[in-house]
C-alpha cells in the first residue's frame, strides 16, 4: 500500500495532466461532432434553397414572356379534344353536327360501358387508351348515305375538337343506292389528378412539336356545344350514289 502511495505521489502530476487532456480530447470531440453535422445540415439547406431559388426565378423569367389569356385559350382547346370525364353531350354534339355537314342520316347509336355520366367508375383502359394517357369509351354509330357523303363523315369525324379514334366498320348495301356503315369507335377523356405541390418543380417550355400540335387542335372545328334541333340535312335520293364496289 505504502508502494502504491509512493508510485501515485510521485507522478501525481503527470496524472492529473494525463487525465486533464483526456478530458479535453473528449471534451473536443464530443462538442465538435454536433457542430459539424450542424455545419453539414445547414450547408445542404443552403444547396436546397439555392437551387430553389434558381427554379423559382427560371419560372418567374418564363412565366414574364408568357401570355395568361393564350394559355387559358390553349387549355381550353385541350379539354375540348379530351374532356375530364365522359362528357356524353360533347360526343353527341359532334357526332351530329358532322353527321348533318356530310349529309348522312345517322341510323343508330350506342355506348358501351357508359355507367355514371360524371364518372369514372365504368373506364375503359386499352393498350391504345394506356400508350395516351387517357381513358376511352366505346361507342357504335349507324350512318347512311352516298358513298362520297360517308367517306367525308370517316374524314371528318377524325379531325374534330373531340378526339375519336376508329377502331372497325362494317359496310352493308341495303340497295343500289344506299350504303350503311355501322362504325365502331372510341372517345377519349383524361379525368384529372389531383393537384400537388410543383414549387420546387423546373417549369419547362412547349417544345416546337408542342406548340405545333397546340395549333392544329386550336384549328380543328369544335361542335362540343353546338345546341340540338338545329335543321338536319338529309341527302335526297338523287345524291345517293350507285354501289361503290359493284361491276
Amino acid at each position: 500500500m505504502k508502494e502504491l502511495q509512493v508510485i501515485i505521489e510521485k507522478y501525481k502530476e503527470s496524472l492529473i495532466s494525463s487525465i486533464l487532456f483526456l478530458l479535453v480530447i473528449l471534451g473536443t470531440i464530443y462538442g465538435i461532432i454536433p457542430v459539424v453535422k450542424t455545419i453539414l445540415h445547414l450547408y445542404q439547406e443552403v444547396g436546397n434553397i439555392t437551387k430553389s431559388n434558381k427554379i423559382l426565378s427560371n419560372k418567374a423569367t418564363l412565366l414574364e414572356n408568357l401570355s395568361e389569356d393564350a394559355y387559358k385559350q390553349e387549355l381550353n382547346d385541350l379539354i375540348a379534344a379530351v374532356p375530364n370525364d365522359k362528357s356524353i353531350p360533347t360526343i353527341l354534339n359532334t357526332i351530329d353536327a358532322v353527321a348533318n355537314e356530310s349529309r348522312v342520316e345517322i341510323t343508330s347509336f350506342s355506348l358501351s360501358n357508359v355507367g355514371s355520366i360524371a364518372s369514372t367508375s365504368a373506364s375503359v383502359k386499352s393498350s391504345k387508351g394506356k400508350s395516351s394517357g387517357s381513358t376511352l369509351l366505346s361507342l357504335m354509330v349507324g350512318i347512311r348515305g352516298s358513298y362520297e357523303n360517308i367517306y367525308s363523315f370517316l374524314a371528318k369525324i377524325n379531325n374534330v375538337r373531340r378526339f375519336f379514334s376508329i377502331r372497325m366498320f362494317n359496310i352493308f348495301f341495303p340497295d343500289t343506292n344506299t350504303i350503311d356503315v355501322l362504325i365502331g369507335m372510341d372517345a377519349f377523356y383524361a379525368p384529372l389528378s389531383p393537384l400537388s405541390d410543383t414549387t420546387n418543380l423546373p417549369l419547362e417550355q412547349l417544345s416546337t412539336k408542342e406548340e405545333d400540335l397546340l395549333i392544329t387542335i386550336a384549328q380543328m372545328p369544335d361542335y362540343s356545344h353546338i345546341t340540338q334541333g338545329a335543321q338536319r340535312v338529309i341527302p335526297s335520293e338523287n345524291e345517293m350514289r350507285t354501289n361503290p364496289f359493284s361491276l
